[in-house]
């Protein structure tokens, strides 16, 4: 079958793209002899233009970045500025420590939590390991034996707060610091009264944190 946009009933046409876009073409005049046009859609403006609704994501969350959907459910990107937070290192007692810039990462169950260097969040921001335990070498959060939070936007903030209030082991302690790299948990003890984390002793996973949320998306990590 030829394509079917040269039939004189048709007025436009929608193709997908094997890049997952969408391509509008369609014949301008009333007799459709005027010219043609040909337009990049957004998913959004598909579902919309077929379903005769609009979405509207409501008030989000301070810090929430981006927000998604995929066949494997719902996914956001939170951003955490720099703060002072109380943690508790197992057997070792609670330290009052300040905490470099943080992304965390939901979607399908699963979380990641990646630092950043810089005070403000850009999509060319480098990503560096979290400089705690209890994340794998991905960024990913290993919860030990508590459920793991449903993946809801709304309640990012609260979600990583858990994280930090959860007791910290010595699960994934390595690799974490350029100095202590057997046990990030010797840095945690040394920032206790400083202003600032020092940011100097972040690992970089050598990349940046636009490209890091695109493989997240496409589950390629």
């Amino acid at each position: 079958m030829g394509d079917l946009f040269s039939n004189s009933h048709v007025k436009a046409a929608l193709y997908l793209t094997d890049q997952g876009c969408y391509l509008l073409k369609a014949k301008t005049g009333n007799d459709g002899k005027d010219g043609v046009i040909v337009k990049n859609l957004r998913e959004a403006d598909v579902c919309a233009a077929f379903t005769h609704s609009t979405k509207d994501s409501g008030w989000l969350p301070s810090g929430i970045l981006r927000v998604g959907n995929t066949v494997s459910g719902p996914w956001f990107v939170y951003f955490a500025q720099r703060q002072t937070v109380k943690i508790t290192l197992a057997q070792r007692g609670e330290f009052l420590i300040p905490l470099p810039a943080t992304i965390l990462f939901g979607y399908s169950g699963h979380y990641h939590l990646f630092a950043l260097a810089d005070k403000e969040i850009s999509p060319s921001c480098l990503v560096y390991h979290a400089p705690f335990p209890n994340t794998d070498d991905k960024g990913e959060i290993c919860w030990g034996s508590n459920p793991k939070p449903k993946v809801d936007s709304d309640k990012a903030p609260s979600i990583w707060k858990l994280f930090f209030d959860s007791p910290f082991n010595d699960h994934y302690a390595d690799g974490k610091s350029k100095t202590y790299r057997k046990d990030v948990r010797t840095l945690l003890e040394k920032t206790v009264g400083a202003a600032e984390f020092p940011v100097e002793e972040l690992v970089s996973m050598n990349i940046n944190i636009g490209k890091m949320i695109n493989q997240l998306v496409r589950g390629d990590l």
